[in-house]
């Protein structure tokens, strides 16, 4: 008795897989069965053509090639792929390491100077301060006129 059990648990299982439909669909069967239905789907990984450019009087900019500015290369810092900013490098590292002049207009001029001669903190916060301001003026300007 046990072993006829053991020689049944011994024998995997023959379960189908997941994408045995999807690759039957993919995979042209060949049967001689006239009366089985194979399915011929077209082959997407074929290279698609791009549509030819239109150029005529009446649509001159229809996929027209638009012309590109040459950009300069970043050298000096290692985002290759960003947009030059100022001495060869991007946004984020100048501010980071491409100046050299401390802060002048604010009390942390221990700090590399951002805009306006003020350090980054103290720039924004007074560009936030500006800003609320402005706003304000403008709501009361509004207030009186109407």
């Amino acid at each position: 008795m046990k072993s006829e059990c053991n020689s049944v648990q011994n024998e995997p299982e023959k379960i189908p897989s997941v994408f045995s439909g999807m690759f039957s669909l993919l995979h042209e069967r060949v049967d001689t069965n006239s009366e089985s239905l194979c399915f011929k789907l077209p082959n997407i990984f074929e290279e698609l053509q791009a549509p030819q450019p239109i150029h005529t009087p009446l649509l001159p900019s229809v996929m027209m090639p638009v012309p590109q500015r040459a950009t300069k290369e970043n050298t000096a810092c290692p985002h290759k792929n960003r947009k030059h900013y100022a001495k060869n490098m991007c946004n984020n590292c100048y501010h980071r390491l491409g100046r050299v002049k401390a802060a002048w207009a604010c009390p942390h001029t221990d700090r590399r100077h951002y805009a306006k001669g003020k350090c980054q903190f103290c720039y924004i916060q007074s560009y936030h301060r500006d800003r609320v301001l402005r706003e304000d003026s403008e709501l009361k300007f509004e207030s009186l006129n109407s």
